[in-house]
């Protein structure tokens, strides 16, 4: 019985040592992730060579969290998503030449979503930057005064429109019975 208790014990401190070191790198790689610049993903692409099964274990961890168009801006940012696409086409860099990052994004995204992650990655990096793109034509409002777009609340008397009246005539009840 004492040398199941201690083999319980021994593998119970060595489960929770592994799995602080693999918080540990999940941390360093946090680090190096959030891609937003050439230079972090040429960075990252020379260390999939060497750690590529790390690498995609993070990615997976990262892009399983919920849908793949809200996580891949854990992954790259969105103004590295408007500068690139797969192939660079539209004036754009490619992607793919960065073969192991491309591979390992990939592979991360098929476990995710199984079915074709190529079209899976495209159509979700359209979406971000169709969503980028809205969200910088929608113009700031500013609150100074003088300059409110709601009518009737502006200083020019061109664009001024009277106000509505609030109906204070209230409907009487009228009986016949009294």
């Amino acid at each position: 019985m004492t040398a199941l208790t201690n083999a319980v014990g021994t593998l119970t401190a060595y489960v929770r040592q592994s799995g602080w070191s693999e918080s540990s790198t999940f941390e360093k790689m946090q680090e190096l992730f959030l891609i937003d610049s050439d230079e972090k993903l040429m960075e990252v692409e020379s260390r999939l060579i060497l750690e590529t099964e790390k690498y995609q274990k993070y990615m997976l961890r990262v892009l399983g969290q919920q849908k793949l168009r809200r996580t891949l801006t854990n992954v790259l940012t969105a103004e590295m998503m408007r500068n690139y696409n797969l192939d660079g086409s539209q004036q754009k860099k490619k992607l793919k030449s960065f073969p192991n990052f491309f591979q390992s994004l990939l592979n991360a995204i098929g476990h995710v979503e199984p079915r074709e992650p190529e079209k899976v990655l495209t159509k979700a990096m359209r979406c971000l930057k169709n969503l980028h793109a809205v969200k910088k034509k929608v113009p700031k409002k500013d609150e100074s005064p003088g300059t409110s777009k709601d009518p009737g609340t502006s200083n020019d008397p061109s664009t001024s429109v009277a106000p509505k009246i609030p109906n204070t005539l209230e409907t009487t009840k009228i009986s016949y019975w009294n």
